[in-house]
């Protein structure tokens, strides 16, 4: 099983273009990033808040973050088995 924040890590820059233009295109949300057990592979995928898929027990964290944190601010979560994780990436600060 691969380590998602590696994963990230090492794919970074196409991570975040993807997320930047899916969110101009769709709207506010995170990039889904999960270990698909089955195919032995990571499955991304982004997901706007509005959008059904979206995990409903994050709902509402994601809706306070999108009031009080800056729009340089992007979002992956992480699903491994039985856990979620959320990273938080600042644009602004990542390029200092």
């Amino acid at each position: 099983m691969p380590n998602l924040k590696y994963f990230i890590q090492t794919n970074i820059d196409e991570l975040i273009q993807i997320t930047i233009n899916e969110r101009k295109d769709k709207g506010y949300g995170a990039m889904y990033v999960i270990f698909n057990e089955t195919s032995g592979q990571v499955d991304c995928r982004y997901i706007e808040l509005s959008h059904p898929a979206f995990n409903p027990e994050l709902i509402e964290q994601f809706k306070k973050f999108e009031e009080t944190n800056p729009s340089s601010i992007i979002y992956f979560i992480l699903i491994e088995k039985q856990s979620c994780e959320i990273v938080q990436i600042d644009l602004d600060t990542r390029n200092k």
